[in-house]
């Protein structure tokens, strides 16, 4: 009888998570729908190829795994293939990670509509008034390697090589790992590669550091806590305002500074 018991017993909690799962699926659901009718979002595409996913359908997976924090497209990509709920939510739709990826790049403005809707809901049916904003921000890690960078000075060397002279073998031994395998890329042209070393250097210029993300040019280098100390990491400064009553947040933004004064209008 425990034996028996003690089975019922785990059975009724996964019916039970399962019942949350399902109820933050329909809630992902509806938000999505609510949003689409509010603004009346419609997408026009040309009959010409294949037939491409359908918008809301993949706006409610990319938005039900980002509620279940999963962010990567490849993570998703999966969840669509093999989780129910998620082929539930998408009509068992199955795109693949790029495709994903584009719908994240392409359809941004969709998610923040998604977010002023939440909001006017939540103000619609009384949840707050929005009277009183709290402000806080954290470090974020970019997707971007930290050997994966090029130095200001690298910069220097690589266009004096394509513009003025050659480097000699110790002036390329002094050069980073990837300002090298910038010089053996055969797939570019000199003039390719010396109008993307100028852009590389018109980005530091606009930045004022010393060492460009290759990967992601927007990030900067923040100090960051890395086990137990403090190192610079090529990173974003991510501000969110939370209502206070609901527990809401009202805005992001990211920041590109270490620090921020965020001045209010009395």
């Amino acid at each position: 009888m425990i034996t028996e018991h003690h089975i019922l017993s785990n059975f009724n909690q996964e019916i039970n998570e399962m019942e949350e799962e399902f109820r933050l699926m329909y809630f992902a659901s509806e938000i999505v729908e609510g949003t689409f009718n509010f603004f009346k979002i419609r997408r026009i595409s040309s009959k010409v190829g294949k037939p491409p996913f359908n918008l809301k359908d993949m706006i409610k997976l990319i938005f039900y795994g980002h509620i279940n924090k999963i962010t990567s497209s490849v993570q998703v990509a999966y969840q669509a293939k093999y989780n129910h709920l998620y082929r539930l939510i998408s009509n068992s739709a199955e795109p693949s990670d790029r495709t994903i990826r584009d719908y994240n790049k392409y359809f941004q403005p969709i998610y923040q509509l998604i977010m002023s809707f939440i909001l006017y809901a939540a103000k619609t049916i009384g949840l707050t008034d929005f009277k009183h904003l709290s402000i806080d921000g954290t470090i974020k890690r970019a997707h971007n390697s930290p050997f994966n960078l090029i130095k200001e000075k690298d910069i220097k060397l690589l266009v004096k090589h394509y513009l003025v002279e050659e480097l000699t073998k110790e002036e390329i031994k002094k050069l980073r790992r990837t300002a090298r395998k910038f010089m053996d890329d055969k797939s570019k042209t000199d003039k390719e590669k010396v109008d993307i070393l100028f852009h590389w250097r018109h980005l530091l210029d606009c930045s004022g550091q010393k060492s460009l993300a290759l990967n992601d040019h927007d990030s900067r280098l923040m100090k960051i806590k890395d086990n137990g100390q403090k190192y610079p990491k090529f990173s974003f400064n991510v501000q969110l305002g939370t209502d206070t009553k609901s527990k809401l947040i009202c805005g992001v933004k990211s920041s590109k500074a270490q620090q921020i004064i965020i001045k209010f209008q009395p």
